[in-house]
């Protein structure tokens, strides 16, 4: 039994099982695409994945434990993912310019293609504050850290007087714009959400370059 912010998950032992869980967590995901956590059901779930519900709560004692293993489960892809991208002998050579498109390119990435649960994980955890664990913290403080770093290699091409405090404020504003599009859209915002990542990814990317070098772009 793994055990993840006081729910458990009943571990399959046989393959069988284990591809079962696969499926109703995929299930889980897609779903989370379409509706809100709020709106998600351990039938509907059950359905999608095709088998039964008895199945379902097999694994999971009740939904919450399902939403937590799809958080848990997220998190680690998420943070495995960025890892990856945002190695720091990945961006050595290149130039700031380079840095801030390749970075955001990134950010917008994470939000488009997982908004779902983006917006499902966000108002999860609003709803339960406990789980922003100290872990959780330091992971996500972390990857922060690390995009930070990342825009300071080219620290000699930033010209604003607090690089430092100018590189933080910049990807804050990235992520929380990416909130705002993606987690909480409204009727304003574009309805492709391919073509607004597009879209998004440049204006940040232009915004994020003149501000640290005080260029405006032309």
């Amino acid at each position: 039994m793994n055990s993840y912010s006081g729910y458990s998950l009943y571990a399959p032992k046989q393959a069988r099982s284990a591809a079962k869980l696969e499926r109703v967590l995929h299930a889980a995901r897609e779903l989370l695409n379409e509706k809100s956590v709020a709106q998600l059901n351990m039938s509907e779930v059950a359905d999608r994945a095709g088998v039964a519900v008895g199945t379902v709560y097999t694994r999971f004692k009740d939904r919450e434990a399902l939403l937590q293993e799809l958080f848990r489960r997220f998190q680690a892809e998420r943070d495995e993912a960025l890892e990856g991208s945002f190695s720091l002998n990945r961006w050595r050579g290149q130039t700031l310019k380079d840095a801030v498109g390749g970075v955001i390119a990134i950010t917008v990435t994470h939000f488009t293609e997982s908004r779902g649960l983006v917006a499902a994980f966000t108002e999860h955890l609003r709803q339960h504050p406990e789980m922003l664990t100290p872990e959780f913290r330091e992971r996500s403080t972390h990857l922060y850290n690390r995009v930070c770093e990342i825009f300071l290699i080219f620290k000699s091409e930033i010209s604003h007087p607090n690089a430092e405090a100018a590189v933080r404020f910049a990807y804050l504003t990235v992520t929380s714009t990416c909130q705002s599009y993606f987690v909480y859209p409204n009727d304003s915002h574009p309805t492709s959400v391919r073509k607004m990542g597009v879209d998004l990814c440049e204006s940040l990317s232009d915004a994020v370059y003149s501000y640290l070098t005080g260029s405006a772009h032309v």
